[in-house]
């Protein structure tokens, strides 16, 4: 049993750094006013300009918080746990 809560804990904890890495890289993109220009056309046809807009890092950053509160309560329920046996 402490082998799979170990192995639990192991990959809640990678989970959760690869979400802070993607949160950041977000807030990077962010910062940095992400966003595109194209234009899309040809010698024979009308063209077009199209612009993306911004993108919205919002729910990354929600699931990584959630992500990290679950982290968190896990490993202080294992601590509880050892604690009390």
């Amino acid at each position: 049993m402490k082998r799979k809560e170990k192995m639990v804990g192991f990959i809640l904890g990678i989970i959760t750094g690869a979400a802070v890495i993607l949160s950041l890289g977000g807030l990077y993109l962010a910062k940095k006013d992400a966003a595109a220009v194209s234009i899309i056309g040809g010698a024979d046809g009308p063209t077009a300009i199209f612009i993306a807009g911004k993108i919205d890092f919002t729910p990354v950053y929600i699931g990584t918080a959630i992500l990290v509160l679950i982290t968190a309560g896990y490993m202080i329920y294992r601590k509880n746990k050892k604690g009390g046996s």
